[in-house]
């Protein structure tokens, strides 16, 4: 009988948390993004550039997103993070907290900010509010992983150590 009273409040539980869709605000692609021409500022194909910049939430992810050039990126930034640090500390501390110090939200965010991608990010928003850093920093991760994905290791590292690590 406990068994069957605590299932019920599980679901009583969760039920109450669910989120609706149609509170949500879909962010397309500005008109006045040109894919074209960051894709070739980046090195990258227009249609990796658009997947880098979809958030998952967009359209249901229906549509190609970036989740797993995302994963990519953020792997990818954390290796050439900690290459790149190795050389400037002195022990295993000091390399963990330059590295923590590099992903700082705010400070991945204003890298992403100034790559000037902003207008091609789609996604759903909680409101008319501005894009969230959260899906900023996913989208900065995805870019990192599609130059990767495209180019191969060395590309991405220069693209990090020009963008993220300057």
């Amino acid at each position: 009988m406990l068994r069957v009273n605590t299932l019920k409040w599980i679901t009583v539980q969760r039920c109450s948390f669910h989120t609706s869709r149609t509170a949500l605000i879909e962010k397309a692609m500005s008109p006045s993004f040109n894919v074209e021409a960051n894709a070739k500022k980046l090195n990258i194909s227009p249609d990796t550039l658009i997947q880098a910049l979809t958030h998952k939430s967009y359209k249901h992810g229906n549509v190609p997103f970036n989740e797993r050039l995302q994963y990519l990126g953020r792997r990818s930034l954390e290796f050439f993070a900690t290459e790149s640090l190795m050389n400037k500390t002195k022990n295993v501390d000091q390399l963990e907290m330059s590295v923590k110090e590099l992903f700082n939200k705010n400070n991945l965010v204003s890298k992403f900010d100034a790559l000037d991608l902003e207008k091609g990010l789609q996604c759903h928003l909680p409101s008319k509010e501005a894009v969230t850093p959260a899906v900023k920093l996913k989208a900065l991760e995805a870019v990192i992983g599609a130059i990767y994905h495209e180019q191969g290791l060395n590309a991405a590292r220069e693209f990090v150590k020009k963008h993220i690590l300057a």
